[in-house]
């Protein structure tokens, strides 16, 4: 700008200083300050003023982008969906990424005594959680104060390490699953596993402190019969539980309605339906109608199977199942294969284990989360059933060698998902965080 507008001389705004300015024929062409070359100069300085006033007047009238969506897996999700222009593998992808990458990891309940926590389920309208601990030679299901599912529980160290009130179940063995109803409520409890005595538990769940015995105690099989898995139906009438001598299907009062035929050392079962149970038999996995007691020869697989799970947001027909070289989806709508060939899943993740069972959940929106082991570190990994992909690894907390007993995908009072975590003598959580 030319402060002073002074006659014959120019503002230069970089040196910030007057020159002279000379006619074209007294001076060499190089030279700088020549009446055409100030000219031209400030030609280009009205036109910078334009472009600068212009750019303030559009940076005033723009939106600001969200600093939520600086975070890289966020990007392109929002508009890009609105506008109708959507590739589901890319928005699935980023999405998944969007929620799993602000998930943070916390500690609910600590125990200072070596008593590991097998399971934990949240019991919202009592304000207390239902916990399985296993003891040296007892196992305990009992209700601990707190939900664990609200936003605002905090860390609770217990000292004694045993339930200070009385236990619902009380197993002389060691419980290997306890399965409630409904899963939201619960209001009825089955547990099962092994033991010199009972083996298998039905029961009610008392409000608050009014605690009661289980109103069912039974032993099925002899004393080497283990069973690995057990769940309630989902209209809460009927139980099904598997183990070494196989599958049954029982009432809630204890009774055994049927064996399913041809299963033999189930570690895992499923519901797909009310009426439809989904297990594992060795290589196999069977599909048994509990009204006619028909059941099919389903998927086969080239390993054990250690895990089944149905895929909530599949209305009963799609199947995750694990074995100790991966985790494959299988549909019940596609054409099953011949009994001496192995299914084509549609999707396989190549997840690795040595346990008898793979510890896993899988969410509402298709999340599924894994406990694995990295060397000697234990992992809990996300994959994704949207985009047929590995999401994330989330690392246990510092100082913990032992792995999760329990991942279940869980809702805190908001409906906002996390995931819940049994691990040792601890339950966790990995949750959204508000910012302070």
């Amino acid at each position: 700008m030319n402060l002073g507008n002074i006659p014959g001389y120019y503002w230069d705004e970089e040196k910030k200083k007057y020159f002279k300015i000379t006619a074209d024929h007294a001076v060499e062409s190089r030279q700088k300050y020549t009446k055409s070359n100030v000219r031209h100069e400030k030609q280009v300085a009205k036109r910078r003023k334009i472009e600068r006033r212009d750019e303030e007047k559009r940076q005033a009238q723009t939106i600001k982008r969200s600093r939520l969506l600086s975070i890289p897996e966020y990007a392109g999700v929002g508009l890009h969906r609105e506008t109708g222009a959507r590739s589901s593998v890319r928005d699935g992808l980023q999405a998944d990424n969007a929620f799993v990458s602000q998930l943070r990891y916390q500690d609910v309940f600590v125990s200072e005594i070596d008593i590991p926590i097998l399971n934990a389920h949240p019991c919202p309208l009592s304000h207390r959680t239902l916990v399985t601990r296993l003891d040296t030679h007892v196992s305990y299901v009992y209700s601990s104060p707190g939900d664990i599912s609200h936003t605002s529980s905090t860390q609770h160290h217990d000292v004694t390490g045993r339930p200070s009130l009385r236990p619902h179940v009380a197993l002389s063995g060691h419980a290997m699953s306890t399965s409630v109803w409904p899963a939201h409520d619960p209001q009825k409890l089955l547990v099962c596993g092994s033991g010199p005595s009972e083996n298998v538990f039905i029961g009610s769940i008392a409000e608050a402190d009014l605690v009661s015995q289980p109103d069912v105690n039974i032993r099925i099989g002899d004393d080497e019969t283990i069973f690995w898995d057990g769940a309630i139906s989902s209209t809460g009438d009927t139980a099904a539980i598997a183990g070494s001598d196989g599958v049954f299907h029982l009432s809630m009062d204890g009774k055994i309605l049927a064996r399913l035929q041809g299963a033999s050392n189930s570690r895992s079962l499923s519901w797909l339906n009310p009426t439809t149970i989904a297990a594992g038999s060795g290589k196999t996995t069977l599909l048994w109608d509990t009204r006619t007691h028909g059941s099919s020869s389903r998927f086969n697989c080239k390993h054990n199977i250690t895990g089944v799970r149905s895929v909530p947001s599949s209305s009963g027909t799609q199947l995750l199942l694990s074995t100790n070289h991966g985790l494959s989806l299988h549909d019940t709508r596609m054409t099953p294969a011949p009994s001496s060939k192995l299914s084509r899943p549609m999707l396989h993740f190549p997840i690795l284990h040595e346990e008898p069972q793979l510890v896993l959940d899988v969410s509402d929106r298709d999340l599924v989360a894994v406990s694995t082991k990295n060397g000697r570190r234990d992992e809990v990994r996300i994959l994704s059933l949207r985009t047929g992909r590995e999401v994330r690894t989330l690392q246990l907390p510092e100082g913990v060698r032992k792995r999760p007993t329990q991942l279940a995908w869980r809702e805190d009072e908001r409906g906002v998902e996390f995931l819940q975590a049994c691990i040792g003598e601890r339950i966790g959580k990995w949750c959204w965080k508000d910012e302070e």
